[in-house]
């Protein structure tokens, strides 16, 4: 999708899924394709299923707000599994 999108942005001017999660399985990576991939080049994102619209100031603060619980649960994902791994696989 992304090599498309390069290609014909100027023909592009919204991606539009059924629901969030059919972008990635990764919320973070989800919400970065948006911020780096589609706003960049002023393509709309919507989802069908969300209220989720980055066309209007409130879909754009959601996708803010999404973007930083997704980083704080990536990191606090993370943080488990290092203190296991510094623990050789005992905690």
């Amino acid at each position: 999708m992304i090599s498309y999108l390069n290609e014909h942005k100027d023909e592009v001017g919204a991606v539009v899924v059924l629901r969030f999660d059919r972008i990635h399985q990764n919320l973070l990576n989800s919400l970065k394709f948006v911020q780096t991939n589609l706003i960049p080049n002023d393509i709309q994102f919507s989802s069908v299923m969300e209220p989720f619209d980055t066309t209007t100031p409130v879909g754009k603060m959601t996708l803010s707000i999404l973007t930083t619980f997704a980083e704080y649960q990536e990191e606090a994902d993370r943080e488990p599994r290092e203190e296991e791994n510094r623990a050789g696989g005992i905690i």
